[in-house]
């Protein structure tokens, strides 16, 4: 049954949506750029076939399940995009196109997915983007003899420092065109993704001092309410004490005034 309610959970179900998403992108990159040999080469080919499948399932799915399908198929391009993806590296060897296309296909299905979140998309895009890149430059630098971008490790290093905007020198810069496209598209995305990304985490930061300092104050001005509320019940007794007191002296002086006032039969004001 837990499982079930997790399920049900939004952000789990757009957790593992992205997850899929990105494994799928990164697999099918890996399985082109690299080079695998025997068996390896067959398992990794036949995980992204699966991949494949799976993303057109949901895609289908989605399709069939939409209310409005022209609708439903004019607003979301990401799966699409996502299903061509893989011809441009198993059939032209464009890994700079593939790569476009896979950043606009995950932006468009992060922006889908966080609904005003700035947390989530500027996570998230860092960390697809980060990984994602920086296998890219390898594949698009490994052919230059000046470039020092040849390695994983060294790619990977770039790409996240160029997203977080730490300055790691010219040493390091992408020597081919196509690279130096792929770090204008990084730059970008480090503009969209990490400042937004910094952004949330000291809003976090200072947010959670001020909605401590928020919650103190709704505490105390609570007990004061309390207090208030305690101390009221006593003060309208007493003034209701009062008022019998002033009209009971009131008709009381009313009747000694009027005539027959004294007597069993006379008048009397009630």
């Amino acid at each position: 049954m837990w499982l079930l309610a997790l399920w049900r959970r939004k952000g789990v179900r757009s957790g593992l949506r992205l997850s899929l998403l990105a494994a799928y992108s990164i697999t099918f990159m890996w399985g082109a750029y690299l080079e695998w040999e025997g068996a390896t080469q067959t398992v990794v080919w036949l995980l992204g076939a699966v991949l494949w499948i799976a993303v057109l399932a949901l895609y289908l799915r989605e399709i069939a399940t939409a209310a409005n399908r022209r609708r439903y198929l004019a607003r979301h391009l990401s799966l699409p995009l996502l299903l061509v993806a893989p011809a441009l590296l198993w059939f032209t060897w464009f890994p700079l196109g593939a790569f476009l296309v896979v950043v606009v296909a995950y932006v468009l299905e992060l922006r889908n997915h966080s609904a005003g979140d700035g947390f989530l998309f500027s996570f998230g895009l860092v960390v697809f983007i980060g990984i994602f890149a920086g296998l890219s430059m390898v594949e698009i630098e490994n052919d230059n003899p000046d470039s020092s971008l040849k390695s994983p490790s060294d790619a990977l290093f770039w790409s996240f420092a160029s997203l977080l905007k730490i300055n790691y020198g010219k040493a390091m810069s992408p020597e081919t065109h196509d690279g130096r496209i792929l770090a204008t598209v990084v730059g970008v995305c480090a503009i969209l993704g990490a400042s937004l990304f910094t952004a949330q985490i000291v809003s976090w930061v200072v947010g959670g001092q001020k909605d401590q300092v928020e919650a103190d104050e709704a505490d105390e001005a609570e007990e004061a309410g309390a207090e208030a509320g305690d101390a009221t019940p006593a003060d309208v007794q007493a003034q209701l004490a009062a008022i019998r007191a002033e009209l009971a002296a009131l008709r009381e002086t009313i009747a000694a005034g009027l005539p027959g006032s004294a007597g069993d039969d006379g008048p009397r004001v009630q």
